[in-house]
Order: structure tokens, then sequence, then C-alpha cells
């Protein structure tokens, strides 16, 4: 199951590897152009489809731009209020096709691709990390579509979810969707007891 974690860590190495004079990179796959600049929406898809370990074209939000690929985006529901590393910033602020879209890495920073020569590590034009900053005014929206790594200690297997009073239900989790029954919980109102490194079951109680 690819996270936002494997998305920030392609999207850094990516970076890392034209750093050292490389022109291409293959990763899981899938093969990053990175010094030719302008193609923000490519580097985007590329740095799922590399984290999904499908090959290229793999990732479900796919688009030939910046702009189409907001539209998906926002289509599929995923827009947030609260980024995360590993998330997606579109820059369309402007309101001129293709816009641009980028990955935003946490620490008021991005790794995109760019036809700018102006900011970012390296200055040149092509993939690079850059300061959030330098786009912060045309922001049109952070989409989330990955979820976080799930915390040290939780493994994938069998689950009990017990709600005092209704019963229970014998289930089965992957790294990542027990935080979300968690967080799905607390929001209901209940009082969470976590016991899945013992027990491998969460009571919920009002």
């Amino acid at each position: 199951m690819a996270t936002k974690e494997d998305v920030v860590r392609i999207a850094r190495e990516t970076v890392r590897q034209r750093k050292l004079g490389k022109q291409d990179w293959e990763c899981n796959g899938v093969v990053f152009d990175l010094e030719t600049g302008g193609y923000c929406a490519r580097f985007v898809r590329q740095c799922h489809d590399a984290a999904l370990g499908q090959g290229e074209w793999a990732w479900a939000y796919k688009a030939p731009t910046a702009w189409d690929m907001e539209i998906v985006l926002k289509a599929a529901g995923l827009r947030t209020e609260n980024p995360q590393p590993g998330d997606i910033v579109c820059v369309n602020g402007d309101g001129c096709r293709p816009g641009h879209i980028a990955i935003y890495l946490g620490d008021e920073q991005i790794a995109e691709n760019t036809s700018s020569g102006t900011r970012g590590d390296p200055q040149a034009p092509g993939t690079k990390i850059s300061p959030l900053s330098a786009v912060a005014s045309r922001i049109t929206g952070y989409y989330a579509c990955l979820p976080p790594a799930a915390p040290t200690g939780y493994e994938p297997g069998a689950i009990t979810i017990e709600v005092v009073g209704l019963g229970t239900c014998d289930g089965w989790f992957t790294d990542h969707s027990i935080v979300g029954v968690m967080n799905i919980a607390k929001v209901l109102g209940y009082e969470v007891n976590d016991q899945v490194k013992e027990r491998r079951a969460v009571v919920l109680r009002k």
C-alpha cells in the first residue's frame, strides 16, 4: 500500500539524482526526465506511479495538465484543509492553463517540475525543491490522495472492533486503515481504547 511518505521519499530522491548530475532516473519501472522543465503534472503522476509500484499510468488521478488534474482531484473529494507531507498542492490561481501542480514536502517546501529558472534548488528549469512561498499567492487547493504510514508497531492482520453496547465485528486492516478507524471513532465521540499491539482489538465506548 503506497503512502504519503513513499511519495515524499521518491520526490526527494528524484531531485537528489538530478543534483548528482543525472538527466534521467528510474524508480519502480518509472523513468523520470530530470532536466526538461514544464512537465509538472507528469512529475506528480510519476511520483505516485513509482510509489504504487505498478508502472507508468497506474495512478487513478492522472491527467494531462495541472489544471485538469485539479479538476479530477476535486471531483474525487480529496481536497484537504490540513495538508500533510506527501499531499498535492495545486497552483492554478492565475486562471491560466495548463496551470501548475507540485508535491508538498512539509517545512514550507514543494517538489516540482517547472520551466522556471528563478527559484528552487537546482535553480535551472527541471525537477527541483522550491520554497512554498514562491507559489503561495496562487495556490488553489491541497489534495490528499494517499494515507499516511501506520504508526510504529502496527502490523497488518486480523482485528476485532468492539462498540460497547452494540457488539463486535471482525475484520482485517492494512498498514493504514486502523488509523482511520480510530480517527472516525473520535469524531463520533467515542472513547478509544487502543489495544492493537496486545490483542488486535479496538474498543469504542461512549
